[in-house]
């Protein structure tokens, strides 16, 4: 494993965040799998990367989840709303993000977000939120798995 792969999973470790790395696809799939129990709620943001890992139908056809899937045909927009916050209240929450730098301090981190995200105004950005999360009190609450490979934008 790289160095800084290495050193991103002790650091966030060290937070009370679990971490974990995946050589990919397949290998995400069977951590999902071992860490989401049966019966959970599942909620995801979008992610072209979750997408192309093929995340998103894995939630949907394992059969013992309830997977809010905003991505239904048919959904009125009152429908995606209810969800939407059906899925942040959820036993479980996936989003991704690309921009993982744990070993880089605060506000570097934050200066780098600031300036790809929050501070730009036009209409089609992506991401329309910056939350840091420093670490946990509970250390088996948040999990972060970094997956091997070149996904996404």
């Amino acid at each position: 494993m790289k160095t800084n792969i290495s050193k991103t999973i002790i650091n966030l470790k060290k937070n009370n965040i679990q971490a974990y790395f995946t050589s990919g696809r397949d290998e995400l799939l069977n951590l999902l799998n071992d860490l989401i129990p049966e019966n959970s709620s599942v909620g995801c943001g979008d992610s072209v990367t979750m997408e192309q890992l093929a995340v998103f139908d894995y939630f949907r056809k394992r059969g013992d989840l309830i997977f809010y899937n905003k991505h239904r045909e048919g959904l009125t927009r009152e429908q995606k709303r209810e969800m939407y916050l059906k899925k942040l209240q959820g036993g479980c929450f996936c989003q991704r993000d690309k921009r993982c730098h744990c070993e880089r301090r605060n506000h570097q981190y934050r200066r780098q977000w600031q300036q790809s995200c929050s501070d730009n105004l036009w209409k089609d950005r992506i991401c329309n939120a910056f939350v840091m999360i420093a670490s946990q009190f509970d250390a088996n609450r948040m999990h972060v798995i970094l997956v091997d490979g070149n996904y996404g934008y």
